[in-house]
């Protein structure tokens, strides 16, 4: 068994208080994720809902809306894009967040990506 898929089991048998420390995006609590979640996506109650989530991140146009479509189609890291994770956030926690939402069948395409763009905008800040 290869190594990514143990460490997937192994976070997926934590209790989920111990899988990952709160976050917050704006006024939304997010759900702890698990290498599950991150594996086959957010459910769409796990998501906030899209009234809540700032216009400018709903727009298909945006500094954070072309990081989150450049991550969706081709991948990369957080530093690629000149951000660094914000004091205090956890960078574990937050990239399973990312992963568990992007990947998700659940919501529109637009909820999905306007939430992950809001997110960025929240954790992440200029290197």
């Amino acid at each position: 068994m290869s190594n990514r898929r143990q460490k997937i089991r192994e976070q997926a048998a934590k209790p989920a208080e111990e899988a990952a420390p709160l976050l917050f995006v704006g006024g939304f609590q997010v759900p702890p994720f698990d290498g599950l979640s991150a594996a086959f996506g957010a459910r769409l109650n796990q998501y906030p809902p899209m009234a809540m989530i700032p216009e400018e991140f709903q727009r298909h146009s945006g500094k954070f809306q072309d990081i989150v479509s450049t991550l969706f189609f081709k991948g990369g890291a957080i530093a690629d894009f000149g951000l660094k994770w914000k004091a205090g956030v956890p960078r574990g926690a937050a990239l399973t967040a990312l992963r568990s939402w992007l990947c998700s069948f659940d919501p529109k395409h637009e909820h999905k990506t306007a939430t992950v763009a809001w997110a960025l905008s929240e954790w992440t800040e200029p290197q």
